[in-house]
């Protein structure tokens, strides 16, 4: 069960070592619904140095990040939940939600030549579809739009 605004019984996808842009996507749709997308994908930014800032102005500074700090463990656990027994270790160490959120699209998305090399087997099989007899118009189209999707996602 997840927290939600509107008290609506949710469930989180489950990454299995599988479909991880699906995944991935869902969890974005996800952390942004709860207000969380920004630790997420940027972390938690804390000052180095607070003494310079009056009393009051430090106490209100220091309540703010643990609020921060507060919501980005909300986030990790969520990540956690998220996660198959069999991929759970890849992430097991992480002490914020940028760690594993980083690693996980790092494993499974692979870095910029992956990207790109995923992109052009992608590219090649699309432009080797074609309409077989054997298939509706619809069946074509849905693969054409699956291609396209699983394009977008890579980048």
């Amino acid at each position: 069960m997840l927290r939600n605004n509107h008290n609506v019984t949710m469930s989180l996808p489950i990454l299995t070592g599988e479909h991880y842009d699906y995944w991935s996507k869902k969890m974005r749709t996800y952390f942004m619904s709860q207000g969380l997308w920004d630790l997420v994908s940027t972390g938690v930014t804390i000052p180095a140095n607070l003494s310079s800032l009056q009393p009051a102005e430090r106490a209100h500074k220091e309540k703010e990040i643990e609020a921060k700090k507060i919501k980005d463990f909300l986030a990790l656990y969520d990540l956690q939940m998220a996660m198959d027994d069999s991929v759970f270790p890849r992430i097991s160490q992480a002490t914020t939600s940028k760690e594993p959120w980083d690693t996980l699209k790092e494993e499974f998305e692979g870095n910029a030549k992956v990207r790109e090399v995923k992109l052009q087997t992608l590219w090649r099989e699309l432009e080797n579809t074609k309409m077989r007899d054997s298939k509706t118009i619809k069946e074509y189209y849905t693969r054409l739009k699956e291609i396209v999707n699983q394009s977008e996602s890579i980048w």
